[in-house]
């Protein structure tokens, strides 16, 4: 049987916690909570003139998500891991053994939310062996967790996205924090950044450009862009005429996805006549006022 909780229940629970914390705990505090950033570095809305689309490069990438594991006590004092994919109970109880533990004194409480992860019965083992204490936030509130504002200060996936000389001074610095963090993101960071220079390079720069680009993703260690290397070396040649004489089969491309959508959309047609009938329709540049509409 499912209990629901009111919001009577969210206040008492908050206001029984606050009570919990006495001004000598405070210094003895270490916040700890998890953020993550998802490399999937399309962008998803854009600007152009009206009726017109907008159109960009989109990097050919396996989208991933790279997780921040951290840990803040009140002065400022940092302990934080990284690694890719979602946080689970054995990586929770690695990250508290390799890098959580060294940095705490006796008598230090870690403060964390309820995540499934944080209640894994090896995590209050480990701590309270050591003379430490856990304390669970009360549900439904992550404002009690100071972290929480370091990782709005931290939103990786706007920075990923915005093109280098576009981003602000703090976002510059979240970039710098990137490079300690993660190297490999930021690898990969550097690689997108790249490849679009070199994409939107002049008709008789793209192949030196695009050929530099290749032999730096040859040995850069991350599969995904050693994938698309192997892709751009198969087209090279069409890529670069394309740059070069502004042709490509994008028309053609966008035809064909918008007849699968008329299908998707009619649910199939009874006969071929008719969907063609749709499809001249809808491609043409005739508007005509349907019934009832």
């Amino acid at each position: 049987m499912q209990v629901s909780v009111t919001v009577f229940d969210v206040r008492e629970n908050r206001r029984e916690w606050k009570e919990t914390i006495k001004p000598e705990m405070v210094e003895h505090l270490v916040f700890l909570d998890e953020s993550g950033v998802n490399t999937n570095l399309t962008r998803l809305y854009g600007r152009a003139p009206s009726s017109r689309r907008a159109v960009d490069h989109a990097p050919l990438n396996t989208p991933q998500t790279t997780t921040v594991l951290s840990s803040i006590r009140l002065d400022g004092e940092k302990a934080f891991t990284t690694y890719q994919g979602g946080t689970t109970g054995e990586r929770f109880v690695q990250h508290l053994k390799e890098t959580l533990l060294p940095t705490l004194r006796q008598g230090d409480i870690v403060v964390m939310d309820n995540m499934r992860s944080h209640h894994v019965k090896a995590v209050r083992e480990i701590l309270e062996a050591k003379g430490m204490k856990v304390l669970y936030l009360p549900p439904y509130s992550p404002d009690l967790n100071p972290i929480e504002k370091m990782w709005s200060k931290m939103n990786l996936r706007y920075v990923l996205l915005k093109n280098p000389e576009h981003l602000s001074e703090n976002q510059q610095a979240q970039l710098l924090f990137l490079t300690k963090a993660n190297p490999k993101l930021y690898r990969a960071y550097l690689l997108k950044e790249n490849l679009r220079l070199a994409l939107k390079a002049g008709p008789d720069e793209i192949a030196g450009k695009l050929s530099k680009w290749m032999a730096w993703a040859q040995r850069c260690r991350i599969p995904v862009f050693r994938d698309l290397r192997k892709k751009i070396k198969r087209h090279f040649d069409a890529i670069v005429a394309a740059a070069r004489f502004s042709l490509s089969n994008a028309r053609s491309e966008a035809f064909n996805n918008k007849i699968k959508l008329i299908i998707r959309t009619a649910f199939g047609f009874r006969n071929v006549d008719n969907l063609l009938a749709m499809v001249m329709l809808s491609c043409s540049l005739l508007h005509p006022t349907l019934p009832h509409r």
